[in-house]
């Protein structure tokens, strides 16, 4: 018997506790004999000379917390039978009262000064979502890092009837990182950081980045 599915890899849960139950009812077709000879004589010519075998209920672990939807609602199937797994989805929100005071998802207000203009928040979230990147990875590597960071942008028309936009953006990182991975392992880490950096990857122009790793420019 062959068997085929979609898994999705590299996906971390964090457990808090956990049920026993029936992911879903068996099929009647396991247990009821009536229907097993009209199932049969249906199909008489099946490759196998019998029935197909009904899916039975399978004991599955369900997580009183989960960081994705169910398997069979992120997995659908091409019409050439090929398995297509949707993305797993972040959401974030903010608000903005008549005061100027912001909060992030409804928590932790924010007064700003205005010295603080759009466009400087957009230069602070891609430092410190790069960052957070970082942290992800260093963290799955066991490794430690403390880190100081500056960016800037430059804002103009790039052409006389384009619209004006950010043109350049660059991003200097100074990291001390412990244990520090030599040659090819760190510059694959220093690439993970930038890639998985949600704003970064959603910026055009796609940002400049330049590292400072112990001392030494990568």
């Amino acid at each position: 018997m062959a068997l085929s599915g979609c898994f999705g890899l590299g996906e971390v849960v964090r457990v808090t506790s956990l049920e026993i139950f029936l992911e879903a009812p068996p099929h009647r077709l396991a247990f009821d004999r009536q229907h097993l000879a009209r199932h049969l004589r249906a199909e008489p010519q099946h490759v196998d000379g019998g029935v197909i075998a009904a899916v039975a209920a399978r004991v599955a672990l369900r997580f009183a917390q989960t960081t994705q939807p169910p398997h069979w609602q992120r997995v659908r199937l091409r019409p050439d039978g090929s398995c297509l797994v949707t993305a797993k989805e972040f959401r974030y929100a903010i608000a903005l009262d008549r005061a100027g005071r912001v909060t992030a998802d409804g928590q932790a207000p924010l007064d700003l000064d205005p010295a603080w203009t759009p466009e400087h928040l957009v230069l602070a979230g891609l430092v410190r979502c790069t960052l957070q990147s970082l942290r992800f990875h260093t963290t799955r590597a066991g490794m430690d890092f403390v880190a100081s960071a500056t960016a800037s942008g430059r804002v103009t028309r790039p052409a006389p009837e384009e619209r004006y936009a950010f043109v350049e953006l660059d991003v200097d990182l100074d990291v001390e990182l412990e244990p520090a991975p030599a040659g090819d392992a760190l510059r694959e880490l220093l690439e993970l950081a930038e890639r998985d950096c949600f704003i970064g990857a959603s910026l055009k122009p796609h940002p400049r980045y330049r590292w400072r790793v112990n001392g030494t420019s990568i």
